[in-house]
């Protein structure tokens, strides 16, 4: 059996992170939000989103890259929650059976906005 190979990045809640004012904060989760919808663009980043339940609370985000593990650890570390320090990158190799999963071209917000609406 052939597989496909993936990358994925897990973002990570650092503890004790730098405070951030309220309109940088906003500010920053825009830049993130921009900074993934960038890569998916380009097609690096096939598919990201927030990590949701209690199994592993430190982690905030998922992200799974077409890319081999030191690619996608290289671009992880320049997306701006990381290099702020509210984020750190934790990096995995993944298969899956051939042609199991398709990426497609959806559209990934590019600012707070875009996620909650008007």
């Amino acid at each position: 059996m052939k597989f496909d190979e993936w990358t994925v990045v897990l973002l990570c809640r650092v503890p004790n992170a730098p405070a951030l004012a309220t309109d940088a904060s906003a500010t920053l989760q825009d830049a993130h939000l921009m900074f993934l919808a960038a890569r998916h663009d380009e097609g690096k980043l096939l598919i990201a989103g927030p990590a949701q339940g209690p199994s592993r609370a430190d982690v905030a985000g998922i992200c799974v890259y077409g890319l081999a593990s030191d690619q996608a650890r290289a671009i992880a570390q320049d997306d701006p929650m990381v290099k702020a320090g509210q984020l750190r990158v934790e990096v995995l190799s993944w298969v899956s059976p051939a042609d199991a999963i398709r990426p497609g071209p959806g559209r990934f917000p590019r600012s707070i906005r875009d996620v909650e609406g008007p």
